[in-house]
């Protein structure tokens, strides 16, 4: 886990990993429910001690709602067909990221599902934005 302040900024695996591996950097955990491939040494944050912690990162592509479904079926069929290829898989698991290559409809459930998840924290917690 990278944290951060005002005058430090947050940043992701991707860009601590190199970083850790040459020494300049020890990443206390890091904020997915498992341990990333790339850094099997590197706890998660339950595992560190906070139960139940879990942060995805996740990268996806989204259309306008009015692409018709055949255009959003074939470009998910490539896109899903490219993240899945050897090259691109072991770059991507380097990096310490998943690919999923999921239909358009779990990938709109997964959005739906995060949406829910973090309103449910901003209520629970009394967060409010300020302008």
């Amino acid at each position: 886990m990278v944290s951060h302040d005002a005058a430090r900024p947050h940043t992701g695996l991707v860009t601590a990993l190199p970083h850790h591996k040459t020494g300049r950097l020890r990443i206390l955990a890091t904020t997915g429910v498992k341990r990333t491939s790339a850094a099997p040494d590197i706890p998660t944050v339950a595992e560190a001690g906070v139960p139940g912690y879990e942060v995805d990162q996740w990268y996806g592509i989204i259309t306008g709602a009015k692409v018709p479904m055949p255009i959003v079926r074939k470009l998910n069929a490539a896109i899903a067909e490219a993240v899945k290829s050897p090259d691109v898989a072991k770059r991507l698991a380097a990096d310490g990221s998943n690919p999923v290559g999921s239909t358009p409809e779990q990938f709109s459930a997964h959005i739906k599902s995060e949406i829910a998840k973090w309103r449910k924290l901003v209520k629970e917690a009394k967060l409010e934005l300020q302008e």
